[in-house]
């Protein structure tokens, strides 16, 4: 899904960044949960501008 997504305003791969990040709070003794924090934390921000459906779920 990701594989020739970059990072806006450059050539860098999109999953190299969320890959630097956990790595980092790995280094810096982060738990588990903060590093899978880390992974996550542009996924979402990432995948909208791919996401061009309107049958979204409602949130109820």
């Amino acid at each position: 899904m990701h594989a020739h997504q970059r990072r806006k305003g450059g050539e860098v791969p999109y999953v190299s960044h969320l890959l630097a990040v956990s790595v980092f709070v790995m280094e810096q003794d982060g738990s588990e949960d903060e590093a899978i924090g880390a992974l996550l934390h542009d996924s979402v921000e990432g995948c909208v501008q791919h996401n061009t459906s309107d049958s979204r779920p409602s949130l109820r």
